[in-house]
């Protein structure tokens, strides 16, 4: 029995996928070899935590590479459903926080900088994104 190709527009979502997810993974697997490309602060990647979520947010970036092509591809029809659902449900618990946050987040301290903060809203965690919004804010 033959297979049908997968069409154009399967190929090119999967193709748009990779290329979305894939600078990514290369960040995290240069840092995770040492490099220190767009660190402004080389102390804090030599730690074991920061090591730690590397690692894991590397895990995180691959699966949903694996997804992206699951959905677009003809073999990710045979997966089992709870292969599939897990990644899903557990990338929902974990935004699901930013979610009911953020709103209240806004409401209480309003767009612009808190009274707390000399930064932006969103730009109060450890990481080279938190010295460009305390640069560009």
């Amino acid at each position: 029995m033959d297979v049908p190709r997968a069409g154009i527009g399967r190929i090119t979502a999967a193709v748009v996928a990779m290329a979305a997810i894939l600078p990514y993974l290369t960040i995290k697997i240069l840092w995770l070899t040492g490099d220190m490309v767009g660190v402004t602060a080389p102390s804090l990647m030599n730690s074991a935590t920061i090591v730690g979520l590397n690692a894991m947010t590397f895990g995180m970036d691959l699966v949903g590479l694996l997804l992206a092509l699951a959905f677009t591809m003809r073999w990710g029809m045979r997966l089992p459903a709870w292969l599939v659902l897990l990644p899903i449900w557990v990338g929902i618990g974990l935004l699901s926080q930013i979610l009911v946050s953020l709103p209240v987040t806004l409401l209480l301290e309003g767009p612009g900088p808190s009274a707390r903060s000399s930064s932006p809203p969103g730009c109060t965690w450890p990481s080279t994104a938190a010295s460009r919004c305390r640069a560009s804010g």
